[in-house]
């Protein structure tokens, strides 16, 4: 009797733990910034950190195959600043800061599985202080590197996946879980007229005046720059912009914002606090006029960035 009442509950017991097993073995459901990509061609994943105040910078760390002084080939993660500011392929920190050297010099980043990328970065002093951030950092890529792929950020996971430049992006114009934005790099220097390629986006937050913001990857804060204000928020700001008599520095203030549209889409509960600050002297000679710079502070509060330059886009996936 005992028998007959207990196969019943071992049987009903085994099918439970089948069930069980059968669910944990099934593969976890892409995330929608994966859905739009799940045919794109892939060429590396890299881990992102974000040291740094506010949004953080954004620092992708990457293996780099190095050839030692005793002649010996070694492989080091490295972390590198990604800053599309930065027009060329990026540079690096020579490791005798008192040797001087010109031109670029061939690295190769290793990707997995035998693979290389081969990058031509150029040799920089400046900025040794992110080393204070993360000590192994080496450098920058730029946006000349980036243009050579479909960059994905991804938020939630903090990985940038690269895949060949042309991959689709499977993703409708209607989409509202996605910002499409059109991206422009089209400014030149206005004493030279040469061209100065980045990413800027149309951006728009009245009573401020309508212009370009920079896609800040190395920018941790969101910011207005002073030639944006109109007369009324620029007075009412003119007593915080004054130096401090014991610091010689001057006191920065902030705005917070009800409206900030890009392409016609509102932002600004995001991050409605934007901090004003003096334009950067490396943008007061360009052809088109800056509003500020969005930063990584209102990035972050979105599940991921796809950067596609084939199609000169920004998705920004909620």
């Amino acid at each position: 009797m005992i028998v007959k009442v207990l196969k019943p509950v071992l049987l009903s017991v085994a099918c439970m733990l089948n069930w069980i097993s059968a669910a944990n073995s099934q593969p976890v459901p892409e995330t929608r910034l994966e859905h739009y990509v799940r045919h794109a061609h892939l060429v590396a994943t890299f881990p992102l950190t974000f040291p740094g105040p506010e949004g953080g910078y954004t620092m992708a760390h990457i293996p780099v195959s190095e050839v030692t002084k005793y002649g010996d080939t070694v492989i080091l993660t490295h972390a590198f600043l990604i800053d599309v500011g930065t027009a060329n392929e990026g540079n690096y920190l020579p490791s005798d800061s008192l040797k001087a050297s010109t031109g670029y010099t061939p690295w190769n980043l290793m990707t997995g599985g035998g693979r290389m990328l081969h990058v031509q970065l150029a040799p920089m002093n400046s900025h040794p202080e992110y080393r204070q951030l993360d000590s192994t950092y080496f450098g920058t890529l730029g946006y000349a590197f980036l243009r050579q792929f479909l960059s994905v950020f991804d938020y939630k996971k903090n990985t940038l996946t690269l895949y060949t430049l042309y991959s689709s992006v499977e993703i409708a114009n209607r989409d509202t879980q996605a910002l499409q934005l059109p991206y422009f790099d089209d400014a030149f220097l206005t004493y030279c007229h040469c061209p100065y390629p980045t990413i800027w986006l149309n951006a728009d937050a009245p009573p401020l005046k309508e212009g370009r913001v920079h896609l800040g990857l190395a920018s941790p804060r969101s910011t207005i720059y002073e030639p944006a204000l109109d007369a009324k928020t620029k007075k009412q700001l003119s007593k915080a912009f004054k130096k401090d008599s014991l610091t010689g520095k001057t006191i920065t203030a902030g705005l917070s914002l009800a409206e900030f549209d890009l392409d016609d889409i509102n932002i600004a509960r995001r991050s409605p606090h934007r901090w004003v600050e003096p334009q950067p002297a490396i943008f007061k000679d360009l052809s088109i006029f800056i509003m500020g710079t969005l930063g990584t502070d209102v990035l972050r509060t979105f599940s991921g960035m796809i950067i596609d330059p084939a199609r000169t886009k920004v998705l920004l996936v909620k």
